[in-house]
């Protein structure tokens, strides 16, 4: 999954404290490629083994929201960290004989963040 995402953030305490906390939420396109590739059965025909790969993929939007704080270093440098998590789900293509037939691409992650101001 590549995520391209637009958030917005919003500083409770203002922007100029030394230690800004923030909320924030956004969209992000969540562009996927999803791949199963080995040994399979065929139940259809006589349970033969037969290796393959298949591959789908696709873009789909999800909401993203956000929090985080940054602690200024000096006027113009900014030091910090960002707890983000998004949700997305992408239908499989069922011609393609996939196990499930939805993928789950939502999640959480974590970031250090650094701002220059300039």
């Amino acid at each position: 999954v590549v995520p391209i995402s637009a958030t917005a953030r919003l500083f409770p305490l203002g922007r100029d404290q030394g230690v800004q906390p923030y909320v924030g939420g956004g969209i992000a396109l969540l562009n996927w490629k999803y791949t199963e590739s080995g040994e399979f059965v065929d139940f259809n025909n006589g349970n033969e083994v037969f290796r393959d790969t298949f591959t789908d993929k696709g873009n789909v939007t999800a909401p993203v929201v956000l929090g985080g704080v940054r602690f200024a270093l000096s006027d113009a440098v900014l030091l910090g960290g960002e707890f983000r998590y998004q949700a997305g789900k992408a239908d499989l293509d069922p011609s393609l004989g996939f196990a499930g037939d939805r993928l789950d691409l939502g999640g959480y992650t974590t970031q250090l963040t650094l701002h220059i101001r300039f």
